[in-house]
């Protein structure tokens, strides 16, 4: 998902609960231990001791302090000091000196490791270090567990950049003070809302940027027991993360420039990750993968997997995923091309994954809406009995901890304002047990040189080494270190130290400007505010909040009998008086309700999960029922002809029924349909099928088929019609968390324009389509309703509250927007 370089600064009360996550856990053995080792010397020479203090816990201890008491003879080399935590220089200090006795600290010793690797992860929202990265890793630890992998966005890198911010290094070496494995995704600049692609520079081969990302990378905390991993950009192949013009050649070169002068500073605690394109963007992949060296730059690969409300049952391992794209295994589509490409043995980092409360995309094949239940069942689910049992996957960090925007707010696992409670998919995984075994305690090593004073006799000489932390734990080794002294010197052997010229092989490129690839995610315009001035915005009275039965999920309006029909989530369906405004009836119709459709004056269709129903809303009974057709979707009305069209998710066909549900007609469909809508005047049907995504038309009389579009991007979430003016909206997701709205002419389905966000007006989780009787496109979101001028793509706020599903009456422009969150009918005359 691309991220906005926002501040986002949650506040001292969260550090104070966040603080309030952090204690030593019990520990059935020590804390603390030291050790030491030391070289061997001769009466007169110098030896090299290496001491350590280790944290057996698996929290972080504050204020250690080691001390080495050195054996009669001999004596500090001042100077000599060298501090390390885990292979990391610290700040060396001269010791303290009482007598034989030497003393450093003090410093934290980072939490202990676990042998078992442990894949779970998170992907933190942290733009700001004003609080402190200490204080989203702390709760990132408790969800993870040690050893776990966190990724967190860092952003401004450009040709100058001489070194890593202090908030990345800082956040680097607080992960690992709590034994997390971090993955940084580095990234350049943002302007008005896009990501700017980085410049090729003078020679045209990225080499001035490459350098700058690997002077960033090598200012980075380094530690002997985790590696630390680096993403190299984001989702490239979505407009907004690449100037507005995604080039899969461009950007490959740039990964593999990128990732070659990182390697050349020769750590092999550095491992290079790609930017993980959006789900299922095959063609992008394959035009990175034509560019040389790109399918063996990366040490691990990146991919970001949404399965919507597909349970994790639903994968390609077991091949269970109908939609592949669309599982918590969707890697597998892009790392079987890289395979054909020759590279394999590789790994999986799944950088982006989660459930977004509310989600209902692939309701039509049958699965729920996502709430906070089954949320938490299934990403834990995820990640106790798939991700960590296949081999190929190193991490997985679902999107995301907290985000105090609200951009993201339904992926979030705590909540970002107070009483800071935690979601419950943050209990159950912080719940689960995570892969441990033995324990590896870490700390800090000081290295330092004695002197050996003349008359030391020959033998084995032993130091007493003590530590301790600020709450007390200790540790003490009577013999320690020993050191061998020779009688006479013993010969010294020094390798040379060999240097070569920097290699400047940069990768291959095109001296010419290139367009967007194939695959490359481009909007044709961006929706951004109206002039208030000029806008024309809707103007209702205050509304009218009819309290619901249940969560509503669909509504339908019968002007003829002046009532309309809200189903709720489940078998219940809700009769409201439109004259009066209020709930007149509920009733029962079993199975769950899937969409609702108007029919002969006074009843309507209700598309169940198998089977359909008729309803006489004036006597609030079920007229006709039937059962044993499998799951059915979207319904449309003909009233000219009295003919009843029904999407058939189940055995992927259309029917048709009379107005009585005498079935007339069977027309199979070539694939999963789901909305379904009839163009009166045009004597046309348009049919969506949203996973594909597709959208087909066909004549009414024949059930002839007329046209096809296919959309940009993934699952399309609605669809209407503007008849008189001939335009056909679909409201689509273009990657996950941007939706996108295209345009069709009605008669060929000829694109008119893709619409999508911008910085200023984001379009990130709109859910729903309307239209005003004047043609003005009403676009919902949890937070308000936006109207769109169709003339020039401008955007206007609302006075219409936030809801999941709009309607609007044709003859006076009466709003009904339905709020599951609130059970709540909300209607604006």
């Amino acid at each position: 998902m691309t991220i906005y370089p926002l501040r986002y600064l949650i506040g001292f009360s969260l550090s104070l609960f966040l603080l309030s996550l952090v204690g030593l856990i019990g520990q059935a053995g020590p804390v603390l231990s030291v050790a030491g080792t030391a070289g061997p010397t001769y009466p007169g020479g110098e030896t090299t001791y290496q001491v350590e203090l280790l944290n057996h816990t698996d929290q972080i201890v504050y204020d250690g302090v080691i001390s080495l008491t050195l054996p009669a003879g001999f004596s500090y080399v001042p100077g000599s000091t060298l501090a390390l935590g885990e292979g990391w220089p610290l700040e060396n200090r001269e010791p303290v000196i009482s007598g034989q006795t030497l003393t450093w600290g003090p410093y934290s010793l980072p939490a202990a490791g676990v042998r078992e690797h442990n894949p779970y992860g998170i992907h933190t929202l942290m733009n700001d270090c004003q609080i402190g990265p200490a204080l989203y890793l702390e709760a990132a630890k408790q969800l993870v567990g040690s050893g776990g992998y966190v990724t967190q966005l860092f952003y401004g890198i450009d040709a100058n950049t001489t070194g890593p911010s202090d908030c990345a290094v800082s956040f680097v070496s607080e992960a690992y003070a709590r034994n997390l494995i971090p993955i940084l995704r580095l990234q350049g600049h943002s302007v008005n809302g896009i990501w700017q692609a980085p410049s090729p520079g003078s020679s045209g081969d990225y080499a001035e940027i490459a350098q700058a990302f690997a002077r960033y990378v090598a200012g980075l905390p380094r530690r002997n027991t985790n590696p630390l991993y680096i993403a190299v950009w984001n989702e490239p192949d979505l407009w907004i993360e690449w100037s507005n013009r995604p080039n899969a050649q461009q950007y490959a070169r740039f990964f593999v420039a990128v990732s070659k002068a990182i390697k050349r500073l020769g750590d092999g605690r550095i491992r290079v990750v790609n930017g993980a394109l959006t789900p299922g963007n095959t063609k992008f992949l394959d035009q990175m993968l034509a560019v040389p060296g790109f399918k063996n730059a990366f040490d691990v690969w990146a991919s970001h997997c949404y399965p919507y409300n597909h349970p994790p049952s639903y994968n390609n391992h077991a091949r269970t995923a109908r939609y592949g794209t669309y599982a918590i295994d969707c890697y597998r589509q892009e790392t079987a091309r890289i395979k054909n490409q020759g590279r394999s043995g590789f790994t999986v980092m799944v950088t982006e994954t989660g459930y977004e409360l509310g989600n209902n995309t692939f309701g039509f094949e049958g699965f729920a809406r996502i709430n906070e239940t089954n949320r938490a069942a299934y990403i834990s689910s995820a990640f106790a009995n798939y991700w960590q049992h296949w081999p190929e996957i190193v991490a997985v960090t679902p999107f995301q901890l907290a985000d105090s925007s609200g951009h993201w707010a339904k992926f979030d696992w705590l909540y970002p304002t107070s009483p800071y409670t935690r979601h419950l998919q943050y209990e159950q995984v912080a719940a689960l047990p995570k892969p441990g075994g033995e324990i590896n305690p870490y700390g800090f090593q000081i290295t330092f040189q004695a002197k050996v004073a003349n008359n030391v006799a020959p033998g084995t000489y032993f130091s007493q080494l003590s530590g301790q932390d600020r709450d007390g734990h200790t540790a003490f080794a009577a013999q320690a270190a020993p050191v061998e002294v020779a009688a006479t010197p013993f010969p010294l052997t020094y390798l040379p130290i060999i240097f070569g010229p920097t290699r400047r092989d940069g990768p291959w490129y095109f001296s010419t400007p290139e367009p967007a690839s194939p695959g490359a995610i481009v909007p044709d315009i961006l929706l951004e505010p109206a002039n208030e001035a000029q806008s024309v915005v809707l103007m209702t009275a205050p509304p009218t909040a009819i309290p619901l039965a249940g969560e509503p999920q669909a509504i339908v309006l019968d002007q003829s009998a002046g009532l309309g029909a809200v189903a709720l989530a489940g078998e219940t369906l809700e009769i409201v008086n439109l004259t009066t405004q209020q709930a007149a009836q509920t009733l029962q119709v079993g199975d769950d309700l899937q969409r609702l459709s108007s029919g002969p004056p006074g009843s309507i269709f209700v598309s169940l999960s198998d089977g359909l129903a008729q309803i006489d809303l004036q006597t609030g009974q079920v007229a006709k029922r039937l059962t044993g057709l499998g799951r059915l979707r979207g319904l449309a009305w003909d009233p000219a002809t009295s003919r009843l069209f029904v999407a058939d998710a189940t055995r992927d066909q259309l029917l048709v029924f009379s107005d009585n549900l005498n079935r007339q007609q069977t027309r199979p469909l070539h694939c999963q349909p789901d909305q379904l809508i009839f163009d009166e005047p045009a004597h046309q049907l348009y049919i969506t099928c949203p996973a594909v995504p597709l959208v087909m038309t066909f004549q009414v009389e024949t059930l002839t088929p007329t046209a096809q579009a296919a959309l940009t991007g993934g699952p399309i979430l609605d669809l209407v019609l503007d008849a008189p003016r001939q335009r056909l909206y679909a409201l689509s997701l273009l990657a996950p968390g941007h939706q996108g709205i295209t345009i069709w002419q009605t008669a060929t389905l000829q694109q008119v324009a893709l619409l999508a966000g911008s910085s200023d007006f984001p379009l990130q989780t709109a859910s729903a389509l309307a239209l005003t009787s004047e043609g003005q496109l009403l676009i919902a979101e949890p937070g308000g309703v936006w109207q769109m001028n169709p003339a020039d793509y401008r955007v206007s706020r609302t006075p219409v509250a936030g809801g999941d599903t709009l309607t609007v009456q044709p003859d006076n422009g009466t709003i009904y927007a339905l709020d599951p969150a609130a059970r709540l009918l909300r209607i604006y005359p």
